[in-house]
């Protein structure tokens, strides 16, 4: 049975990771000045959803193939291995505290439960895309020259691809 368990966990992660490198291909399509920043993001949106309809064990295990998976991701971008670190950071921290809080508030199995849980689940889809968003700006200022939209870019593509792609029950 562990056998079975650590086999599917492998088979989720390398379909997230697949997942990640798909879209960001056609990511750039989206991109526009300054800092090349997308103003549509939807992989983020497509591996929360995917996490959050897998079994509550294998999620954690998922979770480990998101840092190599955006580092490549952000290499086919094109950007820096510097700034590809920071990214790799904002958009895991992203997904992970979107799961954390969800899992804390009992939504992570049911996000669409009622009026209540959608407005839980809508709060905590801005508060991580706001902070994914100030991860990857921060990272943004740090290698290259800072402009306000970045933010303001970031988060709200970040927010667009996760209500795009959650899971409906």
């Amino acid at each position: 049975m562990p056998n079975r368990t650590y086999r599917l966990a492998v088979y989720v992660g390398l379909t997230v990771a697949v997942v990640i490198g798909v879209t960001v291909l056609v990511t750039p399509h989206f991109m526009f000045p300054p800092d090349g920043i997308s103003v549509f993001w939807p992989t983020n949106g497509i591996v929360l959803g995917l996490l959050l309809i897998l079994p509550a064990w294998s999620r954690r295990w998922t979770c480990l193939a998101l840092l190599p998976a955006y580092y490549v991701a952000e290499l086919l971008i094109g950007h820096p291995p510097v700034s590809s670190v920071g990214f790799v950071f904002a958009n895991s921290a992203e997904i992970i505290l979107a799961l954390l809080i969800l899992d804390r508030l009992g939504l992570a199995a049911e996000p669409f439960s009622g009026l209540r849980s959608l407005l839980y689940l809508l709060a905590t889809l801005v508060v991580c895309s706001v902070t994914g968003g100030l991860m990857g700006t921060l990272t943004v200022a740090m290698t290259s020259e800072f402009h306000p939209v970045v933010y303001y870019r970031w988060s709200v593509a970040d927010l667009v691809g996760h209500m795009m792609f959650l899971p409906r029950s």
